[in-house]
């Protein structure tokens, strides 16, 4: 538990990259498929013809031109994105808000939409399917938020970089529905 009763319920600072669980092992699949298929194309049997195998290494090198800067890139991006909000919340930089919910959509258990909630005039947009670093567990599988709760959260735009909840501590904030809080409300990310 932390101050006044709220319990920790995400830093980015200790909680691990979802994107490295699946999709950032995909991400090195055609690099290392590309290399293994330009390496061992003469292993392989030329079920063609004797060009097959030049057709085979001519694919592999353009998988492998194309694949591995952009794995290259990603990783990078990512490294830094999480590199960078983790000063903020070190240096004090992040922004802060903190307060019962204004607004509160769940997001439905199949997707489709994302889970909505708002205070203090901002609002967050996150989903489960999305393979983002910031948080993103929704109530429908699982998440701390509800529409009873006052939140802390210290963000930089829509990215929440820690949170903090304590739960039925407010009245139930009203559901505006997927399209979100009405036109007007405060800062949306």
């Amino acid at each position: 538990m932390t101050a006044e009763g709220f319990a920790l319920a995400f830093d980015i600072r200790t909680s691990p990259d979802p994107f490295w669980s699946a999709s950032g092992a995909m991400l090195f699949l055609f690099p290392i498929m590309g290399i293994l298929l330009f390496v061992f194309a003469p292993k392989l049997p030329n079920l063609i013809s004797p060009r097959s195998m030049l057709a085979r290494r001519v694919i592999a090198g353009f998988v492998v031109l194309f694949s591995v800067p952009l794995a290259l890139i990603v990783t990078v991006s990512r490294y830094n994105d999480r590199s960078d909000w983790t000063a903020q919340l070190a240096s004090g930089e992040a922004d802060f808000v903190e307060g019962c919910l204004d607004w509160f959509h769940p997001m439905p258990r199949d997707g489709h939409e994302s889970e909505i909630v708002a205070v203090d005039g901002r609002v967050f947009r996150y989903s489960d399917f999305n393979l983002t670093t910031p948080f993103n567990n929704t109530r429908s599988h699982g998440g701390p938020i509800e529409s009873t709760s006052a939140v802390r959260i210290w963000h930089d735009g829509n990215a929440i970089l820690r949170l903090e909840v304590r739960r039925q501590a407010c009245p139930s904030a009203a559901d505006p529905g997927a399209d979100g809080p009405p036109s007007g409300y405060g800062t949306i990310y």
